[in-house]
C-alpha cells in the first residue's frame, strides 16, 4: 500500500483562534491533532491558513480567518479510513463540528516526494504554493506525466526563491460544478509569496506552463504557511 497524505479544507468558524494558547477553539484544535497522531498508520501533519482569497478568509496567520489547510500522512488510504471507521471518530468529528462552519472537504494524493515536508514545513518553505488541476474523468494522462518533469527541472534551475516540489494525482474523483474529475494536486516552497509571483512573471515559466494546463476543466490555486506536527 503506497503512503498516502489526506488534504483537508476547514471551514473554521470567525471567531476560532486556533493559534491563541489558552482558548477554547486551540484547546480543542491540539485536542484533535493529538487525536490524529494517536492513530495507527498515522505520520505526520501540516496546517496554516491561507493568504488569499479574502472573500473566506483572513490574509495573514495571527488574524483570525475563515479557511485552515490541514495535510496529514498516512502510511495508506487504508489506514486514515479504518481512522475513519473506529470508535473515536465519532466523538471526534462531534468536537471537531464545535470550529466549523461547514463540513470538512478531503481527499487523498499519492505525493512524489513523501513525506512532502521540504515542500509544506515551513521551516523548509516559508511559503507553500498550493496547486490543483482539475481535468475530465477520459483525460489520458500520459501527456501531462512526461511533460510535468520538464516543467520541474526548468523550475529547479531557473526559479529564484524555489524551495522544493511535492506532487501527485488525487486518489478520488473530485466534486466541482456539479460534475466529477480527476485531479493533480502540487505543493511547491518559496521563500514567499512575491518569489513565486516573480517567476510567473519569466519566459522560463512562460514556455513550460502550457503543457500542464492543456486538458484542464479548471485550475485552483493558493498560498499556505504550513506549521508540522
Amino acid at each position: 500500500m503506497a503512503p498516502a497524505t489526506e488534504i483537508a479544507a476547514l471551514s473554521v468558524i470567525g471567531a476560532a483562534s486556533l493559534e491563541k494558547e489558552g482558548s477554547p477553539s486551540y484547546t480543542i484544535w491540539q485536542e484533535l491533532l493529538n487525536t490524529i497522531a494517536s492513530q495507527d498508520g498515522y505520520q505526520r501533519a501540516y496546517w496554516g491558513r491561507r493568504i488569499e482569497d479574502p472573500s473566506v478568509v483572513s490574509l495573514l496567520i495571527g488574524v483570525v480567518g475563515r479557511l485552515v489547510n490541514i495535510s496529514s500522512d498516512w502510511d495508506s488510504v487504508e489506514a486514515h479510513e479504518a481512522f475513519m471507521a473506529s470508535r473515536e471518530y465519532d466523538p471526534f468529528n462531534t468536537k471537531f463540528g464545535k470550529i466549523l462552519e461547514n463540513p470538512p472537504q478531503i481527499h487523498h494524493a499519492n505525493l512524489d516526494p513523501h513525506p512532502p515536508a521540504p515542500a509544506v514545513s515551513s521551516l523548509r518553505s516559508p511559503v507553500t504554493e498550493c496547486l490543483t488541476l482539475y481535468f475530465p474523468t477520459s483525460f489520458d494522462r500520459s501527456g501531462f506525466d512526461s511533460k510535468w518533469p520538464i516543467f520541474k527541472k526548468t523550475l529547479e534551475e531557473k526559479a529564484d526563491g524555489f524551495r522544493a516540489v511535492s506532487s501527485g494525482w488525487v486518489i478520488e474523483e473530485l466534486e466541482l460544478d456539479g460534475g466529477k474529475y480527476q485531479a493533480w494536486a502540487g505543493f511547491l516552497g518559496w521563500d514567499s509569496v512575491d518569489a513565486h509571483m516573480k517567476y510567473r512573471e519569466t519566459e522560463a515559466f512562460k514556455g513550460t506552463i502550457g503543457g500542464l494546463r492543456e486538458g484542464t476543466k479548471a485550475i485552483k490555486a493558493y498560498h499556505a504557511i504550513f506549521e508540522e506536527k
